[in-house]
């Protein structure tokens, strides 16, 4: 890129960022504030890894790739249409997809060949038709969510349907556009999911039976959207964090009881599409709209919980998770500067961008960001310094749209789920 033009991107996107309302050193004496809850299941039992926050903790991988990627281990097609990840547990894989009029779970061997099949009910045949939601993994027992809000339980030696419960009836939720894509979270004995109805805007329900644990209150003129729950413990409490079409929320883990509740801007129609991300003992909390990339800070150490905005970087991100590496987010955006980039999350300003790498979905591991892009391409990102340096990069398909599954690492592989084939390759250094 010329480099007058780099230089006033660099000032735009500084200049734009609003003034930090905390000290740098205040944000430091927050970072030990608290700490995501992590998955007791080995590998990559739920969405987004054992901490759903997008980072695998593997060492040993690639540090660059060979013309046309990693090699191909295998392919395994006929997973029904789709954008869920694989979850990864043991030796088993577990994916979702729709075929016909019904969504199915499959689960395949470490080669990818399929031991079971089950039905999840009806396939979404809406607006962009394919499974969303991604599934979890506790002791034996697997868990999804399809798009019509109906809870399912899972043996997972067998695939046998042990209960299910009906979310958005139940809870009297209406019906999204896009259909339901949260993944569940699991909480010790509890599957937690949001439905934001009527009766309640989140609940918790008994792992081994679907009976509700508890449920928290509803929010008047609320709906819900697109992302999943995150676990963290801050301040001696375990709260459960995430976002609605109007509202970032915490609800107490243990009760139900919302925390607290920070009113976030929206597009009209209002679409949240991305997770909370926590980092540094704050929340980062963002939406499509170019405006709505906010980090808020929390204090949670007493019942009345308070929150407030530091800063507000107008990031833009659709649909790609933000992920967090020390004091650096990742994400893509397309905002005032767009593609891939790195935002420091002690001021919100934007530090360098990889503006010729199309966003999708990302994992880090072992130093690299590993980033899918809508265009049916695949880039091995290197953080640096003074910015990404590109470490190999290959095409999985020539569609050249909708590839948004996200990637998952496990084992040294690498999957990547396109339509209805999930491919795995080797990235172990060698």
């Amino acid at each position: 890129m010329n480099r007058l033009l780099r230089a006033h991107l660099l000032c735009v996107a500084a200049s734009a960022v609003c003034v930090c309302v905390c000290t740098v050193a205040q944000l430091q004496a927050e970072e030990d504030a608290g700490t995501l809850v992590a998955s007791a299941e080995p590998g990559w039992p739920q969405w987004r890894g054992p901490r759903r926050d997008g980072v695998s903790d593997e060492k040993g991988l690639m540090q660059s790739w060979p013309a046309g990627g990693p090699k191909l281990l295998w392919k395994a097609s006929g997973i029904g249409k789709g954008w869920a990840s694989p979850v990864i547990s043991a030796d088993t894989i577990y994916i979702t997809g729709d075929e016909n009029e019904e969504l199915h779970v499959f689960a395949l061997d470490p080669d990818g060949k399929q031991r079971w099949r089950a039905t999840n009910a009806a396939a979404w045949t809406g607006s962009y038709p394919g499974s969303r939601s991604c599934g979890a993994v506790c002791q034996r027992l697997f868990y999804h969510i399809n798009a019509h809000g109906r809870v399912a339980c899972f043996d997972t030696e067998s695939g046998k349907e042990i209960w299910a419960v009906d979310a958005w009836k139940t809870f009297g939720a209406a019906k999204t556009h896009w259909g339901s894509a949260e993944s569940p979270l699991i909480d010790r004995d509890r599957v937690v999911v949001t439905p934001v109805g009527t009766k309640a805007l989140m609940v918790a329900l008994d792992r081994k039976t679907g009976k509700v644990v508890w449920a928290t209150p509803p929010l008047a003129d609320e709906t819900a959207d697109y992302p999943s729950p995150i676990l963290a413990e801050v301040g001696g409490r375990r709260a459960i964090f995430t976002t609605t079409s109007k509202h970032a929320i915490a609800v107490d883990a243990d009760t139900g009881k919302m925390l607290w509740k920070y009113r976030h801007l929206i597009l009209k129609p209002p679409m949240v599409t991305t997770m909370p991300v926590f980092a540094r003992g704050a929340l980062f909390v963002t939406n499509s709209s170019p405006k709505g990339a906010n980090f808020y800070r929390l204090n949670l150490t007493q019942d009345n919980g308070a929150v407030e905005q530091i800063w507000d970087a107008g990031l833009g991100t659709p649909h790609c998770t933000a992920i967090c590496v020390g004091t650096d987010l990742y994400c893509g955006s397309k905002g005032r500067v767009k593609g891939w980039q790195c935002v420091d999350t002690e001021t919100g300003r934007f530090k360098y961008a990889a503006e010729d790498v199309e966003i999708g979905a990302q994992v880090f591991a072992d130093g690299c960001l590993y980033c899918v892009s809508s265009n049916g391409s695949v880039s091995l990102l290197k953080p640096g310094d003074g910015g990404f340096e590109r470490r190999g990069h290959f095409d999985l398909v020539q569609e050249k749209k909708d590839f948004w599954a996200n990637p998952v690492i496990c084992d040294a592989k690498l999957y990547l789920r396109y339509d209805d084939t999930l491919y795995c390759y080797d990235i172990q250094a060698k």
